[in-house]
């Protein structure tokens, strides 16, 4: 593992990936390959990840306080219980989640659903049951975040999927993108959004590290790097 941008002599990956002292942040951690696709022919984004990716994302999860996914994710990926300090938070409208997981019965947290006010009663009522539930009027990145820091969550992670991701990206509510981007070619590259965000976001390189062919980045936006 060597840098190529933002440092010098041996990786530290937990300084690297230091929580900043300001508060709330949200940080979005992704893997994608070189044409876009977050995820390999399985559907699982682990096929397409490494050892260096698992062990950066799990250095920025043991001092998150949520781990903010969508329904998506949930249900292709099949997290597992979550461990020590963050809680497992999911958004989903339809309601339409694997409730028998481990995730809901096994974390040292309870679980958070956020959904929308519209969504079928009876599936709210069930959600009650296995996920402490959030009702929102409107299901939108702005939202989202505030809901999560109300409960004083504020190192938010976002692990995905793409339209969550681009949620947050379009309410201008994301401080930090880290990104890997993995030595394969899939032809199977996918958009965050169905339209283009009206002006593009600039944000500023901090680091990027290489390992085995993958290159592990840190983007952040003006308001910690200005």
């Amino acid at each position: 593992m060597r840098w190529i941008y933002g440092g010098d002599g041996a990786v530290d990956v937990t300084a690297a990936y230091a929580w900043p002292d300001a508060e709330p942040w949200v940080r979005a951690m992704m893997v994608m390959s070189l044409d876009g696709a977050i995820a390999g022919p399985d559907g699982k984004s682990g096929s397409i990840s490494n050892a260096t990716d698992r062990s950066i994302m799990a250095e920025v999860r043991r001092t998150a306080d949520v781990v903010l996914i969508g329904a998506g994710t949930m249900r292709a990926e099949r997290y597992g219980p979550m461990r020590g300090r963050p809680t497992l938070a999911m958004v989903s409208v339809s309601l339409d989640l694997p409730w028998d997981e481990p995730a809901f019965r096994e974390s040292d947290h309870r679980p958070i659903v956020l959904t929308s006010t519209a969504a079928p009663q009876a599936r709210r009522e069930l959600a009650h049951e296995h996920a402490d539930v959030v009702e929102l009027e409107i299901l939108d990145g702005i939202n989202i975040v505030k809901a999560l820091v109300d409960r004083r969550l504020n190192r938010i992670v976002c692990e995905g999927g793409a339209q969550l991701l681009g949620e947050l990206a379009s309410a201008e509510v994301m401080d930090e993108y880290d990104v890997a981007v993995s030595p394969q070619f899939l032809l199977a590259g996918q958009v965050l959004l169905d339209a283009a965000l009206p002006t593009p976001q600039q944000v500023d390189l901090i680091h990027a590290i290489e390992d085995d062919g993958f290159v592990f980045t840190k983007f952040q936006t003006s308001r910690l790097s200005a």
